[in-house]
């Protein structure tokens, strides 16, 4: 009985064995194919690169690297903001030195009418008209030895010989005197405003 079911396993453990054995010899044979396979499939994709990288030149990569042409463009945007706010600030520049010359030059027309039509300058003006008219000219003026000296010095820088400028009025004082009032047309003989104002001798 035992040896029955020993040969009665028997073709059955055979046949485990060859199924076990073709499972395994299939696998391997499987593998190798795909390792085969992958080994000819890497081949093919260097192969494509190398002709694709060959084919591309280095002016072309330069071209289409993705990373530095923004850069080329972003400097390029910047560049022409710059230049853009840099003509705007001159053109500001001007328009204002402009307006600041304009507004200094309408000052001083506007300043110019004012002092020729106020009122002070009017009256200072005829104040001093009617002084002039009031005042008589003609009017002799009491020499003292300060005014003479003056006038000797006065007399000497017009170009007439009073002598030394002492104070004292001598015969050379009294004749520089009359050809001073002589050459002037001024009354002769006599120390005047009039001769005084000529001389530019304060009275």
């Amino acid at each position: 009985m035992k040896t029955t079911a020993a040969n009665q396993l028997a073709p059955s453990f055979y046949l485990l064995l060859v199924i076990s054995l073709l499972v395994t010899i299939g696998l391997v044979g499987c593998g190798k194919k795909e390792e085969a396979a992958d080994a000819q499939n890497k081949e093919k994709a260097v192969a494509e690169t190398t002709e694709s990288e060959e084919l591309m030149t280095e002016p072309e990569l330069i071209t289409e690297s993705p990373t530095q042409a923004p850069s080329e463009s972003i400097t390029e945007e910047i560049g022409e903001q710059t230049q853009e706010a840099i003509a705007s600030l001159e053109q500001t520049t001007d328009t204002l030195l402009n307006d600041a010359a304009e507004n200094i030059a309408e000052a001083e027309d506007a300043l110019s009418e004012f002092m020729a039509d106020s009122p002070s300058a009017a009256i200072a003006a005829e104040d001093e008209t009617q002084i002039a008219e009031q005042e008589d000219l003609s009017e002799v003026v009491k020499p003292t030895p300060d005014l003479i000296r003056k006038v000797q010095q006065a007399l000497a820088n017009a170009g007439f010989d009073p002598g030394a400028a002492d104070g004292i009025s001598g015969p050379r004082t009294m004749s520089a005197l009359k050809s001073f009032q002589k050459q002037n047309n001024l009354a002769e003989g006599q120390l005047t405003k009039e001769t005084l104002q000529m001389l530019g001798v304060p009275y």
